[in-house]
């Protein structure tokens, strides 16, 4: 180990491309919430046009539903960060949720 490397364990240095992926589970805040989609807050911006595993939780009852990100816009909130919000469309409806309906 070199005198400047203050790493404790080994890395790899990739020569070439590496694929990977990484998964994130965060809670976010609903702004709007349709049957069809919902505007979310977040404070990591995500892909125009990617598609983000949901799930939708209202008492002991949950949904799991893909979302398309359809667009974002900054959210300006008072004494805080600056989040992003974004417009997502659901690839199965929630309706069953919105109504408290058991699944």
């Amino acid at each position: 180990m070199r005198l400047a490397d203050r790493r404790l364990t080994t890395r790899f240095e990739i020569l070439g491309e590496l694929w990977g992926s990484l998964q994130a589970l965060e809670s976010l805040r609903i702004c709007n919430l349709a049957p069809e989609g919902a505007l979310v807050e977040s404070f990591a911006p995500l892909p125009v046009g990617s598609i983000q595993p949901v799930r939708l939780v209202q008492g002991a009852q949950s949904t799991e539903v893909r979302a398309a990100v359809r667009h974002l816009s900054p959210v300006y909130q008072q004494g805080g960060d600056g989040a992003t919000g974004w417009a997502s469309s659901f690839s199965t409806s929630v309706s069953r949720l919105l109504r408290g309906s058991p699944a």
